[in-house]
């Protein structure tokens, strides 16, 4: 784990070429991004201690994608993709893009059909 990894950069890069290219048939996309740093000691077993420097692992940079939308969520990485309740306000926020998504995917997919029945790769 190292900001900036060069072959994470490419690949992120890769991904990106290969989605953009794909035009309106391609997959949707929304990123979330931690807006809290954590302790980073936390994830090498280190005993909380009040004293411990708190880090961003993945910052907004690292996961999110050019062209797509993204939001923040107020969430240190170890709390992203957990929810308390279904009354959870993040959750409410996940929930939100995740019907997006749902609604628009026969939209999609059916873009996908055209373009493959056209001759052309999807």
């Amino acid at each position: 784990m190292a900001q900036n990894n060069e072959v994470l950069v490419q690949t992120v890069d890769d991904f990106s070429r290969m989605i953009s290219r794909q035009g309106a048939a391609r997959p949707a996309l929304f990123c979330f991004y931690e807006l809290k740093a954590c302790k980073v000691g936390l994830i090498a077993g280190m005993e909380d201690d009040i004293n411990m420097p708190r880090e961003f692992i993945v910052g907004e940079p690292s996961a999110t994608f050019d062209a797509f939308p993204k939001e923040g969520l107020a969430l240190d990485h170890f709390g992203m993709n957990k929810f308390e309740e279904e009354e959870d306000g993040i959750f409410h926020q996940v929930r939100r893009q995740l019907v997006k998504m749902a609604e628009n995917s026969a939209v999609i997919m059916e873009q996908r059909g055209l373009a493959r029945s056209h001759g052309l790769e999807v």
